[in-house]
């Protein structure tokens, strides 16, 4: 299937849906949530999309536990955690699993490993995204660079392996919580559960953040609503 809508409106706008084939990263700090970012972002397009799509999540958290973090999506999700020393182990491991469960969607968590930094690791996941046709999710981070000027959201260059990434991914998703980093808006308050998200796609690069919402009670991300989160009080 193509053009597939995950819910977001803005991402859903600016992104045109999601394909199978496609790599796409997902980039933040640590502690912001890119996790159930993603999963959000999943849970909508399998939720939406007619084919009733399988996500397998290939995570280096020997913690995650679907009850536990994905509640009533058992359906949707399966986990495997994997103990990889080497690039070598992580690719068959990788491989065997998508032989074994056949995903249509594909998620990779690999916040503890030194190899993501490696361009052969990138290639391998397009190679193997294009192959078997799975739309792959990257769960990236921001380099620590960034930091020095936290209160100026990071841009595509702040990725750990950017420019590997600029001529790999098919779509890249930069996200900051405000909240997190203790911003408060141009009137001193603190901007809870708002999101700045930076979409990035091909040629296309949106000049200003999007805004979005996240639920921390839900562990999800939503659209952003004026009515229900406090109109425009939060924006800058």
């Amino acid at each position: 299937m193509s053009n597939m809508k995950c819910g977001i409106t803005q991402i859903d706008k600016h992104l045109d849906g999601f394909n199978y084939g496609e790599m796409v990263i997902s980039a933040s700090r640590a502690g912001h949530g890119n996790f159930y970012f993603i999963t959000s972002i999943v849970r909508g397009i399998c939720y939406s999309a007619k084919d009733n799509p399988k996500c397998l999540i290939f995570t280096d958290q020997p913690q995650r536990n679907i009850k536990k973090f994905l509640p009533g999506d058992e359906n949707i999700f399966t986990f495997y955690s994997y103990n990889c020393k080497d690039f070598s182990e992580f690719k068959n491991s990788l491989s065997e699993q998508i032989s074994e469960h056949k995903p249509q969607i594909l998620i990779i968590e690999n916040s503890e490993l030194n190899f993501n930094k490696n361009k052969e690791f990138y290639r391998h996941i397009k190679m193997l995204t294009v192959e078997n046709q799975i739309l792959t999710f990257i769960k990236g981070s921001i380099n620590r660079k960034q930091e020095r000027r936290y209160w100026y959201p990071p841009a595509i260059a702040d990725i750990e392996g950017a420019p590997i990434l600029e001529k790999l991914a098919d779509k890249m998703l930069i996200m900051q919580r405000p909240e997190v980093l203790g911003i408060k808006d141009c009137n001193g308050r603190e901007q809870i559960g708002l999101v700045e998200l930076m979409l990035c796609a091909y040629d296309l690069c949106t000049n200003d953040y999007s805004y979005i919402w996240f639920d921390k009670e839900k562990l999800i991300f939503e659209n952003y609503d004026p009515d229900i989160h406090g109109g425009n009080r939060y924006i800058f």
